[in-house]
Order: C-alpha cells, then structure tokens, then sequence
C-alpha cells in the first residue's frame, strides 16, 4: 500500500493498492511485465477481482482498528468496465464488502474512455452512486485528456510520475504540471501528483 499525503497536513490521508509478484525463482517481477499478459490472456479479470476484495477486507481491517479516515484507492482496468459481465463481478464484490465507500477511490486510465466513452461514464456512475470516488490515471500522457475531462464524472487527477520525475530538469513539463493544476481546481478535482521523491520535487 502506497502511502498518498495531504501536502497541507503532511499526514497520511490514503494509500493506494498495488500488486507486485515474487516469483520463487525469478524473483521481484514488475507489474508493467505481468499486467499486459494478464490482460491479454484475460486472468486480468481474476487478479482484478482478487486485488479489490482483498483491498476492501483490509479496508475493513482498518476501520475496525479505528483508521476509518484512511482512503483506499484501487485501479480498475478498462478490460472490466467494457465487459458486462465482470462489472458486475465487481458490484457483486464492492456490495458484498461493508466499508465506508466514501473512502473508497477507483483508478481508471484514459484508455477505458476509447472503447465505448457511454458505457464507461455509465458504470463509472454507478460506482458513484456508492460514494466511491473516480480518479483519472497517468494524466497528461493520453491524447485526449483534455477533451474528455468535460464529460467525465471524476473527482481526482493524478498527474503521471513522468512530469514529477522531471522537476526541474525539464521547463516544459513544469509549465504543463502548472496548467494541469490549474484545470483541476477550476473543474473542482483534487489532485495527487505521484512519484514524489526529493525535497525540491515536494516543494515544487
């Protein structure tokens, strides 16, 4: 679980769920290797299944333990929210699960939008109605990105870790981390910038 930090309070308000795979003789085998064949072979849908009702009983776990405050964020594929049934694999899962859903975020790339932008900003409401929050994914990386955020019905933009890693190597990307900033709160959306490492990278 990454920890997410409220940069006001410097405390952490939320972490998000990743998945890395120790495989007994190869070792540390990165998600960036393994995701696309899941994806390809469909045992995404497996995986995605086993990452959410796993992540929410921990959710659960913490809340018990009195950390209901922390938010859980969790990325959804866009394989999931194109097919019909799996989605509702999901709804199955996420109502089978009682957490505090308004602490609850669902990351989505803007590759789930090229399909069928409908069908998305339709299940993506339906997450909604549950409290959960919607969080768009590696922003500024996609083609559209800009287009798509008038109809879409999120709540957080995250900027990709690529502009952060370039702080302040690179003026361009800081005049684009700039204006992000400054579509998001004019849209009303938080944002998490990722990948935040150095002292300057946080000050900036």
């Amino acid at each position: 679980y990454q920890p997410m930090f409220n940069l006001n309070t410097n405390k952490i308000m939320g972490v998000e769920t990743l998945v890395r795979w120790m495989h007994p003789k190869k070792g540390m085998i990165s998600p960036t290797l393994f995701i696309p064949i899941a994806e390809e072979s469909k045992q995404i849908y497996i995986l995605e299944k086993w990452i959410i009702n796993h992540a929410l009983q921990q959710k659960k776990q913490w809340e018990v333990e009195g950390f209901k405050h922390i938010e859980l964020s969790i990325n959804i594929s866009s394989k999931t929210l194109e097919s019909d049934f799996y989605f509702h694999e999901i709804e199955r899962i996420l109502l089978s699960n009682d957490v505090d859903f308004s602490k609850v975020i669902f990351e989505i790339t803007e590759t789930a939008f090229l399909y069928n932008i409908d069908v998305a900003i339709e299940r993506i409401s339906k997450l909604k109605k549950l409290g959960i929050k919607i969080a768009l994914d590696d922003f500024g990386t996609g083609y559209s990105s800009m287009s798509h955020l008038k109809e879409l019905p999120i709540d957080i933009i995250k900027i990709d870790r690529s502009f952060v890693k370039s702080i302040p190597n690179c003026e361009k990307d800081m005049i684009i981390i700039k204006n992000i900033l400054s579509v998001a709160h004019d849209l009303n959306c938080k944002v998490i910038a990722e990948g935040i490492e150095t002292e300057h990278q946080l000050n900036v």
